[in-house]
């Protein structure tokens, strides 16, 4: 039979059959299990997950049933345990993938977040590194400061009101200003702050516009914002060295201030600008959205609960506020086992952002579980949704229990420690952890000091199946009763 043209289609398609077969069957990954199994062919299950809202349901269930590691497509894993993430999150020779920059829109001009490179997110980080560090956090006079002006009086006030008009609240929104008039005190200086407890207009443009950041005009009005919001920060920042002084210790004014100050040394002023803004930005919503979803769910546990309240009260009001403070210092409150508890239970129950969080390494094979070959950029995948869910870590991983933490042994805190993946791990662990545990605690302590909570409207509490994920239905109504 002579050969025609005819023939090219025919031959096209059967080598790419033969192609597609071999990474089926004959590829490294071929011995991992796969959790569907189309999924040594096409990422098409994957892809029919995340489009029904549940892959991180889906991938635990096929964690529970094939083991720690998985096969989710042709070139795709997904891991569930302690030695594969410390393999590849670890380890700063994995980078992450192309996915965040679409996920954060980060093409134009990357912050930190998607920064691809290992080398280059690590310059980055360094130059805001000190100044999220726990020590520099809680000597810092700005975090007394902020802690006192927007927690203790403004935030307390709003309490106060709420409680008295006996007011149904939906927390879910009061906590964004509130932690937004913290963050941005912190990035931005005291007097460059928003205060959106007293300003409502301008955080519902704000809010507006991030519903809406997948436009254009939208994304456009954010990074305006944070522009704006920079350079008041640079304008108000102390001349000297932008620092301030308390008690003979050196105080950076800000991490905008701080961060401008590297980036001027080897970028030219338009791409500082536009790096600062970005970061910024990036820093505002990540903090707000976080922080407010967390202590949303703290809220309802806690309203679920209310021996808990109660446990929790006693710890609160027994801990002595050092004379002529308003206060309990950040060091104070880092030493209250029940809070700590309280929180950290939260955290690992309602992890804000779950994931999956993609790594490739882009140029070398590794060697995963018990010896599995993965080869060069193969993507590989971890969420804190399942390693949360460990149940012989974490007896009934479904259930909110503070006092797991509380009676744990010290081996067996450490074990759990180890598989506590809210914040993530290794050189890309998020570097505002320190801030957002103090200003949970921070906020926790001012409710809970003098106030009962009591659940008027909880429904839609289920969390969303996403790499974010607040509840679905996106509020939970409260009210507050003053303790007697």
């Amino acid at each position: 039979m002579e050969f025609s043209i005819f023939h090219i289609p025919i031959l096209a398609f059967l080598a790419y059959s033969l192609q597609k077969l071999c990474v089926a069957y004959f590829h490294p990954l071929s011995n991992v299990p796969n959790a569907h199994f189309t999924t040594p062919l096409s990422r098409a299950w994957l892809l029919v997950q995340k489009y029904r809202g549940c892959e991180n349901h889906a991938r635990h269930a096929a964690h529970k049933r094939l083991g720690p590691i998985i096969r989710l497509g042709p070139h795709e894993l997904s891991i569930n345990s302690i030695e594969g993430v410390q393999t590849v999150y670890n380890n700063s020779s994995f980078e992450r993938t192309e996915w965040f920059l679409n996920a954060f829109r980060g093409r134009e001009a990357p912050f930190m977040v998607c920064m691809l490179r290992t080398k280059e997110h690590g310059s980055r980080k360094r130059m805001m590194a000190s100044i999220y560090m726990k020590t520099y956090i809680q000597n810092s006079p700005v975090i007394k400061s902020l802690v006192i002006d927007v927690f203790q009086k403004s935030f307390r006030n709003e309490l106060a009101k709420w409680a008295v008009d006996a007011l149904t609240v939906d927390v879910m929104q009061a906590f964004q200003p509130c932690v937004t008039d913290f963050t941005t005190g912190w990035l931005f200086g005291i007097k460059a702050r928003t205060d959106w407890l007293h300003n409502k207009s301008e955080a519902n443009t704000f809010y507006r516009n991030f519903e809406r950041s997948g436009a254009d005009d939208a994304q456009q009005n954010l990074r305006q914002w944070s522009n704006e919001m920079c350079q008041k920060s640079l304008k108000t920042a102390d001349a000297k060295n932008d620092i301030c002084q308390d008690g003979g210790a050196t105080h950076k004014a800000s991490v905008c201030s701080e961060l401008h100050t590297h980036l001027r040394k080897t970028e030219n002023p338009e791409a500082t600008a536009t790096f600062l803004k970005d970061e910024m930005l990036d820093h505002v919503i990540a903090n707000q959205i976080a922080t407010a979803i967390v202590l949303t769910y703290v809220t309802y546990s806690l309203s679920l609960n209310p021996l808990w309240q109660t446990k929790l009260r006693s710890e609160l009001n027994n801990l002595s506020t050092p004379q002529n403070e308003k206060f309990p210092s950040p060091r104070d409150l880092d030493s209250l086992p029940i809070l700590d508890a309280i929180i950290t239970e939260t955290l690992r129950l309602y992890s804000p952002n779950p994931g999956p969080w993609p790594r490739h390494h882009p140029t070398s094979s590794c060697q995963i579980n018990g010896g599995y070959t993965i080869p060069a950029r193969t993507t590989i995948s971890a969420s804190s949704y399942t390693l949360h869910r460990n149940d012989s870590v974490f007896p009934d991983p479904e259930e909110w229990k503070p006092e797991r933490w509380l009676e744990a042994s010290t081996e067996q805190r450490a074990g759990m420690m180890k598989w506590f993946w809210a914040f993530g791990s290794g050189t890309r662990m998020c570097i505002g952890s320190n801030l957002a545990l103090l200003s949970l605690k921070a906020v926790v302590k001012v409710i809970y000091s003098e106030f009962e909570t009591e659940i008027v409207d909880g429904s839609g509490m289920e969390q969303m199946d996403s790499v974010i994920a607040g509840p679905v239905g996106d509020k939970l109504l409260l009210k507050f009763v003053k303790v007697k």
